[in-house]
């Protein structure tokens, strides 16, 4: 068994301030669900406005990946940080509007969220440049206990400052917490390992990512999954805000506290995803009994009978989720070479994410005719079913197996 390795402190510093952006992140998400759950008691409405803003990352990922891969991250990461800044000042005068309508509010979290898509390949492949590759376990579980901490921490103060301050100096208090990251990045010095320099237009990158995908197919039967899970867990995203104003009639303090508990649960999934890998590395069956239990968080929010109850669901799925986020995670930063991280990773995300415009609207749909009940029933069966079909195929096995081999032989 390796000892642990230590990050630099300059890494830790960028994770530090990285979490608290997350907790602004947080008390946004949990400020705009509360405007919207106000402006519109519909699962269609609902489900339409998260289709709506999941469309830029779609439509910018992949071309964000090759130029991630083409420019200089650091910068790109601190110029697409300080507009999403401003787009999410936006929100806020928005929310100061009276008559304003939900398609309104949707637009603007838009552009939050294709500044988002820009950030999401530069921050990140920045990130693992800077740290050796024996380095990206670690840095994955301090990642995800930072997220973790954000889910922790943000949605319950998002409520409480609801309450305070309104729901317009709530998001701008959102968007301040973004601020120290901005300066942590800008006084990071850490050099990046050199990558080869090319030329390549922005329509070939999902091209080269794809490529690398299906030279590797058990990685991209993975991916696969992941993106269909994505669309069926969208469930909770839609419906839950509805089961717990409209149905539990929960605060908004209350409802925070669901995302706390994630958030909770999480910091343990962190850890624990951490120590499994350092035990054995690539074992693919940690991630994939993990998303068996996440599946049956979700059928269990369904039957949740008070905000004590759904908060259990939530601490559950949080452990769950991380587990399966850490393991794979470090799965894709090890498979992937520096100089495609980008692209590949950008391809992937693409992939991953191109169920959930389906799945927001099939959650809408489910909760208008089945009951936002039914509807976590039945979206939480459908993953545990997918769970394990796919743990089951030869290329999936293959790639586990093959992943244990080398992992053992360093």
């Amino acid at each position: 068994m390796k000892g642990p390795i230590r990050l630099p402190a300059a890494v830790l510093a960028v994770i530090g301030t990285g979490t608290l952006n997350s907790v602004g992140t947080s008390i946004v998400s949990l400020a705009v669900i509360w405007l919207l759950t106000g402006l519109s008691h519909s699962a269609l409405d609902l489900g339409l406005y998260f289709m709506i803003i999941e469309l830029p990352y779609l439509a910018l990922l992949v071309p964000a990946g090759v130029w991630a891969d083409k420019a200089n991250r650091r910068r790109l990461a601190l110029s697409v940080l300080f507009l999403r800044i401003l787009a999410t000042l936006g929100i806020a005068f928005l929310a100061r509007l009276h008559h304003i309508g939900w398609p309104m509010i949707a637009l603007a979290v838009v552009a939050q969220e294709a500044a988002s898509a820009v950030l999401q390949p530069a921050y990140t492949s920045w990130l693992y440049g800077i740290v050796p590759q024996e380095g990206f376990a670690p840095l994955s579980g301090w990642q995800q206990t930072g997220n973790n901490v954000a889910n922790l921490l943000g949605p319950t103060l998002g409520g409480i400052l609801v309450g305070l301050l309104g729901i317009p100096g709530t998001i701008v208090a959102g968007a301040a917490a973004a601020l120290p990251n901005w300066f942590g990045i800008a006084l990071n010095r850490l050099p990046e390992r050199s990558r080869p320099q090319e030329t390549e237009a922005e329509h070939n990158g999902f091209a080269r990512g794809w490529q690398f995908l299906r030279q590797h197919p058990g990685l991209l039967a993975m991916v696969l999954f992941f993106s269909l899970t994505n669309g069926l867990n969208n469930v909770e995203a839609v419906l839950v805000p509805l089961l717990a104003r409209l149905v539990l009639h929960l605060p908004a303090w209350q409802f925070g506290l669901l995302s706390t508990a994630f958030g909770g649960g999480g910091l343990a999934g962190a850890w624990l995803g951490v120590h499994l890998d350092r035990a054995q590395p690539g074992r693919l069956g940690w991630a994939f009994g993990a998303m068996a239990v996440f599946a049956l968080a979700i059928v269990a929010m369904g039957f949740a009978g008070d905000g004590a109850e759904l908060a259990l669901s939530y601490l559950v799925l949080g452990l769950s989720f991380t587990v399966a986020e850490v393991m794979t995670n470090v799965l894709w930063q090890r498979m992937v070479p520096d100089d495609l991280r980008g692209r590949v990773l950008s391809t992937m995300g693409t992939l991953a994410r191109s169920a959930n415009p389906l799945g927001y609207v099939l959650a809408g749909w489910l909760g208008a005719f089945l009951g936002v009940r039914a509807g976590l029933w039945a979206g939480g069966s459908a993953i545990l079913l997918l769970t394990a079909t796919v743990s089951l195929l030869g290329p999936v096995r293959s790639l586990g197996a093959s992943l244990a081999v080398s992992q053992g032989e360093d």
